[in-house]
């Protein structure tokens, strides 16, 4: 059904409003900034359309509004935004909103977590999106936002996830991003960003997922990022940074990597062997390097890999030699995709334990 507008000016003393995941329709009513003592308005899981009430914008006090997964669209009004100055939670995820962020997001002080997840928003990143010091989650995917990364991302000292994946971002990334020390989470596949890896990414300690696949960087996978002194990308987990143009070798110091479980470096131009040291990861899933221009051999410390799942080098004219038995091993008992330049008449690289040949 709708929702009632005498919910909001005969309820006036209401704190907490919670109406999730329920078949409510219609508009979100003006009245709705008339309850002044609002603390809480959670409408996500229904369908409710229309564009978000201005009126919001009088309520000073409101700390948390979930309006995600409705039919809501329009612009993100500025004067709702810049009158909620309590907010600390504002998840608009899976709507149709469009237009570009207000520069008012900067007047929400105390925000600590934004969702705009899953909508239609274009344009750059307004500089205010990037003042409230407190901002700890910044949930930009899959819309149509554009212009560069500002180095102003740098500020957000308590930073922990950044999505601006599936957009259409261009220019370098900032290394300005080295300052958000609680960094874990950073995804920006499946843009248009260019320039080189900064180098001072190495300092993201709590970094556990690095995601910039899809894109056009270009330059070395830097030394800096695996160093074993220092404050290096110790706990990383996940590092995807295929279908880009990535030149030269993998560092041999990517073994100081220990707590990786996937590296996917497909499609690029990486180039030299494969280091031996990679043995040491011993916690590597996912191992995807095809299309490259790897040469040598795949080295006799890949079978002690012993959670390997995955692993292709297919599509890499100066890989040769013969799969080590120790790899053909991991088949036998965990490893489920293997695939190497093992076809054809004259094969580059001989394996008897691939899943599947390519020529």
């Amino acid at each position: 059904g709708l929702i009632p507008p005498e919910l909001f000016y005969i309820c006036k003393n209401l704190i907490h409003v919670d109406l999730t995941d329920n078949d409510l329709g219609g508009e979100l009513p003006e009245e709705a900034g008339d309850l002044v003592k609002l603390e809480t308005l959670k409408l996500g899981g229904n369908d409710v359309e229309g564009s978000l009430p201005v009126a919001l914008g009088k309520l000073s006090g409101l700390k948390k509004v979930d309006l995600s997964d409705n039919l809501l669209g329009g612009t993100i009004p500025p004067e709702a935004v810049k009158g909620m100055t309590s907010l600390t939670e504002f998840i608009l995820s899976d709507n149709i909103f469009s237009g570009s962020l207000p520069e008012e997001m900067g007047e929400m002080t105390h925000l600590e977590m934004l969702d705009l997840n899953r909508n239609e928003l274009t344009g750059p990143l307004p500089g205010g999106l990037f003042k409230p010091i407190k901002l700890f989650e910044l949930k930009l995917t899959e819309n149509h936002l554009s212009g560069s990364i500002s180095s102003e991302a740098g500020n957000l000292a308590v930073l922990e996830t950044l999505r601006l994946d599936h957009n259409e971002f261009t220019g370098q990334l900032p290394s300005e991003l080295s300052n958000c020390a609680r960094l874990s989470e950073f995804d920006v596949e499946d843009n248009a960003l260019d320039g080189t890896l900064p180098p001072e990414y190495g300092a993201l300690g709590a970094l556990t997922k690095f995601r910039a696949s899809g894109n056009a960087i270009e330059g070395p996978l830097p030394a800096q990022w695996c160093e074993q002194e220092g404050n290096h990308m110790k706990h990383l987990q996940e590092l995807d940074l295929s279908s880009n143009t990535l030149t030269g070798s993998i560092p041999s110091t990517i073994s100081n990597l220990k707590d990786l479980t996937v590296l996917s470096l497909h499609t690029n131009e990486l180039n030299g062997t494969l280091p031996d040291q990679w043995g040491d990861l011993y916690e590597l899933r996912t191992l995807r390097l095809h299309d490259n221009d790897f040469t040598g051999i795949v080295p006799e410390s890949t079978g002690k890999l012993i959670n390997l799942k995955e692993m292709t080098v297919h599509s890499n004219p100066g890989l040769g030699g013969t799969v080590p038995d120790g790899v053909c091993r991991l088949k036998r008992e965990v490893l489920e995709v293997l695939t190497s330049d093992c076809g054809g008449e004259s094969p580059a690289i001989v394996c008897e334990c691939c899943t599947e040949c390519m020529e």
